[in-house]
Parts: C-alpha cells; sequence; structure tokens
C-alpha cells in the first residue's frame, strides 16, 4: 500500500513522500483513512455509488470531514503555488489546471478538481496493492514461472546496459502475460457496474433458465471473477497459467470475457498506467529479490469476505529471500 500511496501521490498531486521510510507521513494516514473498509463505509459507499440521491438527501459523506478538508487544502495549495509560480510537472493537477483555463465554462471549484483526484486516488490505492499481493503469491508458489520471468528480466535489461525505462517495460512480454493472468485469477474488481442505454433480451441457455428482458436505464452487476473463474472460458480456472495470455491464446477467445479493467468506452482511464505501475515494481523486486512461501503463508489461499472487494482472508505472508551479487 506504501507504494501504490507515493506513485500516485506522486503522479496525481506532484507530491514527494517515503511511506517506507516515513510510516507515519501525513498523506499515507489519510490515504488509509479514505478507504471503503467496515459495514458502514461500505454502506455509504454502495448509497453513493447507486442512489445518489439518496446519500445526498440524509449527508451520507462517505469521507469524514478531516479527510476532506485534508485533500481539498492539499489541492488548492498545490493549484495555486503553480499558477503563481509557473510550475509544469506533466501531472493529474496540471491536466486539470489546463482543462479549466481552456474551457471558460468550466466553472471548477477546488472541491470539484479534488473530486477528480480522489477518484484517481482511491482508484489505484487499494486496487494495485491487492493485485501485487496475489500475483507475488502465485509467483511464490509457481517458483518454475517465477525463475523464467526473472530471466526474462535480466536478458532483457542485460541487452539494454541495465538501462530501465518505459520502452524496456514494455518489451517484456513474459511480465505481462504473468501479470495478465494474475488479474484473470485474482481480479481486484469482482464487479463491474454499467447502465443499459437500449432494450435487450438475454436468451436462456440451459431448460431451467427464463429470459431476461433489460430496459433503457437499467443497472446492471457484471461478475468479473465469475467470468475468468469459467471452465468453459479458461479451462481448468484454478490453476495459474501464464500461457493463457499469449498472443495466439488471446486472440482464440472473445475479448469480453478477460475485464479487469472493464471495457468499452467505460473502462478504467487508468489501465495502462496501473499496469506500468505493477510491472515497475515486479521487475525492481525480482531483480533483487526470491519470492517464497513462509510458514504463515495460508496454502491454498481463501478469499476473505469482510470486504466488497477481493481480498484474502488472512494475510498474504510471503518471504523474500535475497539473490547471489552475480545473478542481479
Amino acid at each position: 500500500m506504501r507504494f501504490a500511496n507515493d506513485v500516485i501521490a506522486t503522479c496525481a498531486l506532484g507530491i514527494e513522500c517515503d511511506s517506507l521510510q516515513n510510516p507515519t507521513n501525513e498523506m499515507y494516514k489519510m490515504a488509509l483513512a479514505s478507504r471503503p473498509v467496515g459495514f458502514v463505509r461500505t454502506l455509504k459507499f454502495l448509497i453513493a455509488l447507486n442512489i445518489p440521491k439518496l446519500s445526498k438527501y440524509i449527508n451520507a459523506d462517505f469521507f469524514s470531514k478531516n479527510v476532506r478538508s485534508f485533500f481539498i487544502n492539499l489541492v488548492k495549495t498545490t493549484v495555486q503555488k503553480r499558477e503563481e509560480n509557473n510550475i509544469h510537472r506533466s501531472d493529474m493537477i496540471d491536466l486539470l489546471i489546463e482543462a479549466r483555463n481552456k474551457n471558460s465554462n468550466l466553472n471548477w471549484t477546488y472541491e470539484t478538481m479534488t473530486a477528480q483526484v480522489m477518484v484517481f486516488f482511491m482508484a489505484g490505492f487499494d486496487t494495485i496493492s491487492t493485485a501485487l499481493s496475489f500475483c507475488c503469491y502465485e509467483l511464490a508458489l509457481n517458483p518454475v514461472i517465477q525463475e523464467k520471468l526473472h530471466q526474462e528480466i535480466l536478458n532483457t535489461l542485460y541487452s539494454n546496459n541495465n538501462k530501465l525505462n518505459y520502452d524496456i517495460i514494455k518489451r517484456m512480454t513474459y511480465l505481462d502475460m504473468v501479470i495478465s493472468e494474475s488479474l484473470r485469477k485474482w481480479p481486484p474488481a469482482l464487479l463491474v457496474g454499467r447502465c443499459c442505454t437500449q432494450a435487450h433480451k438475454i436468451p436462456p441457455l440451459r431448460d431451467n433458465e427464463v429470459e431476461v428482458l433489460l430496459n433503457a436505464g437499467d443497472k446492471v452487476l457484471i461478475s468479473v471473477f465469475g467470468i475468468h473463474r469459467d471452465d468453459q472460458i479458461y479451462p481448468d480456472p484454478d490453476c495459474f497459467d501464464p500461457e493463457r495470455f499469449t498472443e495466439v491464446n488471446k486472440k482464440s477467445r472473445n475479448p469480453y470475457c478477460y475485464l479487469p479493467f472493464g471495457l468499452g468506452p467505460r473502462n478504467c482511464v487508468a489501465a495502462r498506467f496501473a499496469l506500468m505501475e505493477m510491472k515497475t515494481m515486479l521487475v525492481q523486486l525480482l531483480i533483487n529479490f526470491e519470492i517464497v512461501t513462509t510458514d504463515k503463508t495460508q496454502i491454498p489461499l481463501k478469499i476473505g469476505k469482510a470486504h466488497m472487494s477481493l481480498s484474502s482472508e488472512k494475510c498474504i505472508w510471503l518471504g523474500l529471500k535475497a539473490r547471489k551479487t552475480e545473478n542481479r
């Protein structure tokens, strides 16, 4: 979580905070306080998401006053400082300032700008942490796959004078396959919500089913986890197999059967950002360490029931074994 917090803080707000060295920094504490955990906060989140009029009527604020004040003041101070000193960082704050200045009809207050930042923040804080945790878990349980990935990383870096940048990470095809399979087996977003724009009939597939009629305006929840674990789409779905995501195998499947970021015009706008963040973290981790199981590692892993997003029943306990210098 600390890694995800620092990346978003830098890329969205232009703020440097080392949450590993300084775990009690204000940004990280407020990030933890903004998470949708616990029954009451989860209920408020669901009401705000699905019945916004009711949420406004009962004044069911999802964020506490302290969290709201902290982020609004942070965005306000950052925007004012940049405009006064003509500072540009090519991050989300810059994009919001540019959008506001180019369109005079956008009467954006600091609260409105903060809301955009918070959507980005909430979407990438827990989800990235969850996705990386489950991916590391699978690598620990599958040392052959982990070693193959490690060798790809070493070979790619060696052929590029040990330089690491965006283009080099994009060239690591097996890395992309490993992360894709991890997101297939353990999608952080268990459900995807959509609103129907026109009437549609879903015919029954089995004798005991009935036809379902969807009208325009109906809201639908799609089970990402259910689709990703469907053995008719992904044979032996509980098996961790990155080979499912070779170019040949991907083309042989219906593209709508893989939904970690959703699909279509309403898909996750930060999908590429999230993937690059995960890939960068795994490359740096596997260069220096081997991920291993410990006595505390739960095998097989069981899904927790306390949160509305993907979580493990117990903490994901893993060990890191330093790699020999000559293998780096």
